[in-house]
């Protein structure tokens, strides 16, 4: 068995994902991708499990829990409606944004200036003269 990162593991036959086999993936093709994401020539992975939709050719992990490809932005497993993938930004603590729009855990905020906001330490955020956890 062949260990990769963030959890993945394959042999000639399988992939896994901790141990367990992660369903339909293409062994000779799987490749992890960071942040718990993987990907083979079709599918999209967060966990071992697939991501509907997702686009392989040009999905990529940014961090902090949050991924993109060429037509949408994902946190965790989950596309981010609204979010611009030619935009947006991870910055740490379950905090991305875009031109347009400041996200806490894949969620759009109300007044939050996404250009003003500064991630702190231990999951808290400024955004002058607010403080948000």
């Amino acid at each position: 068995m062949h260990a990769l990162d963030s959890g993945y593991s394959k042999d000639m036959a399988h992939v896994y994902y901790m141990g367990k086999t992660v369903e339909g993936a293409l062994t000779m093709s799987f490749k992890s991708v960071g942040g718990g994401y993987g990907k083979d020539a079709m599918n999209v992975y967060y966990m071992g499990k697939q991501i509907q939709g997702a686009i392989t050719v040009s999905f990529e992990s940014l961090g902090g829990g949050y991924a993109r490809d060429t037509s949408s932005v994902y946190y965790l497993d989950s596309r981010v409606d609204g979010a611009n993938p030619w935009a947006f930004q991870s910055i740490g603590g379950g905090y991305g944004k875009d031109a347009s729009q400041f996200y806490y855990m894949g969620k759009p905020t109300n007044g939050t200036n996404p250009w003003l906001f500064q991630s702190l330490e231990g999951n808290y955020g400024k955004n002058t003269p607010h403080f948000f956890k």
